[in-house]
């Protein structure tokens, strides 16, 4: 699993940008120029339990968004599906 091989931060609690870069992963920010198109579709691991689609154990992240002292995962979720 991707995450587990990520150098993680407990204090944090997110990732740091060397290790999410080497996944490969797109890696975002609010400012990213596409994360507007993708905020309903790639979500954090909070927003998909708010949406009542929890993150399954071995559920591999889609991209990374960036949080104030580093990265948390985004998963791919269509929020529009449950409308």
């Amino acid at each position: 699993m991707i995450l587990d091989e990520l150098e993680y931060n407990s204090w944090y609690k997110c990732y740091t940008a060397k290790s999410c870069r080497a996944t490969g992963l797109p890696m975002v920010d609010f400012g990213y120029a596409n994360y507007i198109q993708k905020a309903n579709v790639w979500l954090s691991k909070s927003r998909c339990l708010k949406i009542k689609k929890p993150v399954k154990d071995g559920e591999e992240p889609v991209a990374f968004l960036r949080v104030y002292n580093g990265y948390v995962p985004l998963y791919y979720r269509n929020e529009e599906e449950l409308c």
